[in-house]
């Protein structure tokens, strides 16, 4: 078993992402962002030395992206322990109704979704998330959550790129805020 610490994951996140980004409309730039948020997962598996048993899988039972825990030492340890949905478009409706419900739905010990909502939208937006993982039936006490949110913003006259993440636990209570700012490309 893996163990992650989710606020660590959102400061390396954000650390490995600066430079690597640059903010735009253009829906072709939307799978380069995609493709760049899930390089930062594949690397993290591989600098903690997890890729010899923990498999990365695209598109798993209609989540983006997860580390499936499979050694073949101990084979009837079979697990999700990491999964991660990430949703370019703006659009919160699709983001709790299609990821957020995707994720909850998943068994897997370490959650974390990505999007970028418009500005002020922040806070219904994680109240509505944590009612949702309050609410949810099947669970386990071992869940966590890590929500990051991002936007675009200006730091000392440069582009740049404003993450907040909110950790929340299986119960649906928020238990740590954090932000972080990085550069664009």
């Amino acid at each position: 078993m893996v163990w992650l610490d989710l606020a660590d994951v959102f400061t390396d996140f954000t650390s490995w992402l600066d430079h690597k980004l640059k903010w735009s409309g253009i829906p072709s730039v939307k799978s380069v962002w995609t493709k760049t948020i899930f390089s930062y997962f594949s690397d993290l598996r591989d600098r903690q030395g997890f890729k010899e048993y923990l498999l990365e899988e695209y598109n798993y039972l209609n989540v983006d992206y997860v580390w499936i825990y499979d050694r073949k030492d101990y084979p009837q340890q079979h697990f999700i322990e990491l999964a991660v949905e990430h949703e370019n478009q703006r659009d919160v409706k699709t983001f709790l109704t299609q990821e957020i419900q995707h994720l909850i739905d998943m068994k897997a010990d370490n959650k974390i979704a990505i999007t970028y909502p418009h500005i002020g939208r922040e806070e219904p937006l994680i109240a509505d998330i944590c009612n949702r993982i309050r609410w949810c039936i099947r669970k386990t006490e071992s869940e966590k959550y890590l929500v990051i949110l991002g936007y675009p913003t200006k730091m000392r006259r440069k582009s740049a790129i404003n993450f907040k993440g909110y950790i929340i636990d299986d119960t649906g209570n928020e238990l740590k805020r954090t932000d972080s700012t990085i550069y664009q490309k």
